[in-house]
């Protein structure tokens, strides 16, 4: 019942927020400190950009972002300056290489909320959790409502169409089943050719795309730049891949608010590849 979780939210929001992740985070939160991109788009997303007295290079969505002020980067972050923002809070991405820093932070009794979401699921847990953290319960449960709402529109369970996802320019790198984009190629309908090798983001060559025979090419293409001559490259062999299209990696490489536009692009291209066969 709606009513019992928005009662149960209000109660959250007057506790000290208690789980595997973040403890004794004393409410109110308000000088946060985000050390990824993709933490810094969902603070904003929760209305709380202005309570981010710093983050990191590459956190610049929102466009207000840009002004926070810099402490590092995902492998190395000032300690000192972290700990002269006197944050309330820090939020902070496992995969990053700063662990050494993370530990420092929280010898000093900082409390620090770490994310690192696997899938589709475990993102949206994410979100939720670090409403809970923050004081923000009912902006992330509004939030993860219209996300789950979507995902159940544009998602299939038809799995005919073979793709490629391609996250490199230089060297082939892909995913596999495990990674949030194969993941998300899952939920749209799509079989991800390399869905079950090891490791998460795999190198792979030419040779190995072409015998695993995708009818659909996925490349992250940044929006307003060249065309990487894989495009081309891909197009000399129509009787195998049927379409090369380009995906803007900031919105299905960061698990952020934008990844429902991520998700409803591949799921669209997906249905197109598909429907082009039948």
């Amino acid at each position: 019942d709606h009513r019992d979780l928005h009662l149960s939210i209000r109660r959250q929001r007057q506790m000290c927020i208690r789980d595997r992740n973040v403890h004794h985070v004393q409410q109110p939160v308000d000088r946060i400190i985000s050390l990824a991109p993709h933490l810094t788009e969902m603070l904003f997303a929760l209305g709380v950009g202005d309570r981010i007295v710093g983050t990191v290079h590459y956190a610049d969505y929102p466009p207000a972002a840009k002004a926070i002020p810099r402490l590092g980067d995902a492998f190395n972050v000032s300690v000192e300056s972290v700990v002269a923002s006197k944050p309330d809070i820090v939020l902070a991405w496992s995969t990053g290489g700063s662990s050494q820093s993370i530990d420092q932070i929280r010898s000093m009794d900082i409390p620090v909320y770490m994310n690192e979401p696997g899938d589709i699921a475990q993102f949206l847990d994410g979100v939720e959790r670090i409403g809970a953290a923050i004081g923000e319960s009912e902006a992330a449960f509004t939030l993860t409502t219209r996300f789950r709402l979507r995902l159940k529109e544009i998602g299939s369970s038809d799995r005919h169409t073979r793709v490629f996802f391609q996250i490199s320019d230089q060297s082939l790198y892909t995913v596999n089943g495990e990674h949030l984009i194969g993941h998300a190629i899952r939920h749209c309908g799509g079989q991800n050719v390399f869905e079950d090798i090891q490791p998460t983001v795999p190198q792979v060559s030419k040779e190995a795309v072409l015998s695993a025979q995708p009818e659909l090419i996925l490349i992250t293409q940044l929006p307003g730049t060249k065309e990487s001559e894989w495009f081309e490259e891909w197009r000399r062999y129509p009787s195998v891949i049927d379409r090369v299209e380009g995906i803007d990696p900031n919105l299905i490489s960061r698990a952020g608010p934008r990844l429902q536009q991520g998700i409803e692009r591949v799921c669209g291209i997906i249905s197109e590849t598909g429907a082009a066969k039948h």
